[in-house]
């Protein structure tokens, strides 16, 4: 057994329009037995601009985290050992002011069981 990792990552992202984009990645991690791959993949519809008051985007993303292909939580509501499915929005209600909101489902990939999670944050711009 070994603490060490050996993972690497494809990453990928094709703009359809001004305001539609895919992107996604794929992760390996070669010295792991099990647990060691992590893919996602996530549909974009346009996106809150800080600047711009009104502005505001939406995203529906699938990730598969195995525990020993990411080594850090990079997701706000699908950690690592889960697959799930996300759903996202965020608007600027005010100028440098932006609200997100995101909703994960799906199953903790060690155990099956349902996971679900909520996460909210305002952020403050200056």
């Amino acid at each position: 057994t070994s603490d060490e990792a050996n993972i690497w990552m494809l990453k990928s992202v094709y703009t359809f329009s001004k305001d539609v984009a895919l992107n996604g990645f794929y992760a390996n991690n070669h010295d792991a037995d099990n647990y060691n791959k992590a893919c996602s993949a996530q549909l974009t519809y346009k996106g809150a601009e800080a600047e711009n008051k009104g502005t505001w985007g939406a995203w529906v993303a699938y990730r598969h985290l195995d525990q020993y292909a990411t080594l850090f939580d990079t997701f706000d509501v699908v950690k690592a050992g889960q697959k799930a499915w996300e759903l996202g929005v965020n608007y600027t209600p005010f100028k440098n002011t932006v609200a997100i909101v995101r909703y994960g489902h799906g199953k903790d990939l060690a155990t099956d069981q349902n996971v679900s999670n909520l996460f909210g944050r305002v952020d403050f711009f200056f």
